[in-house]
């Protein structure tokens, strides 16, 4: 199989689609786009994201430590909220307030929790690895809370309903 049949596989196998909002040392929050996700132990409650590190989101991260993962609903208006998301940098524009996504704050850690988001994770990082392209994070969920509405999913390259 050649990479690129590899990557076409792999893209077969379907990813959540996700908010990832954080919170820069100035206060100032930011919002990016993710499906690089997987739950990586349940006691303690821990997941993987994975960030390219050009992404001002993973320069956030790393000198945080803290982030939210917000599941993205299966519905058009959020749909195109996280094509704008993922094609935009919170370097140059403030994406939250040029998206209608109402926001409010996190229990536990700064950055806040994007309302009504199919699930919110509230993350504490505690190792970091650089791995192929990108940094994955390994991170505890120290909060989180779900409304059990369907999630957005990537699915061979595309945005799909579950």
């Amino acid at each position: 199989m050649s990479g690129s049949d590899i990557n076409l596989a792999i893209s077969g196998l379907p990813f959540p689609m996700y908010f990832i909002t954080t919170m820069d040392e100035d206060g100032k929050s930011n919002i990016m786009t993710g499906c690089y996700f997987c739950q990586a132990s349940e006691k303690p409650p821990m997941i993987v994201i994975a960030v390219h590190p050009s992404r001002y989101t993973h320069e956030i991260i790393k000198k945080t430590g803290e982030f939210v993962i917000n599941g993205i609903l299966a519905d058009p208006t959020w749909k195109k909220h996280a094509e704008y998301c993922g094609s935009h940098s919170g370097r140059d524009v403030d994406k939250l307030s040029q998206i209608n996504l109402e926001t409010e704050p996190a229990n536990k850690v700064k950055p806040p929790l994007i309302k009504n988001a199919h699930t919110n994770l509230e993350c504490k990082v505690v190792e970091s690895h650089e791995v192929g392209g990108h940094t994955i994070f390994i991170a505890e969920v120290i909060a989180a809370r779900t409304n059990y509405k369907k999630p957005l999913i990537h699915y061979y390259g595309d945005l799909v309903n579950l």
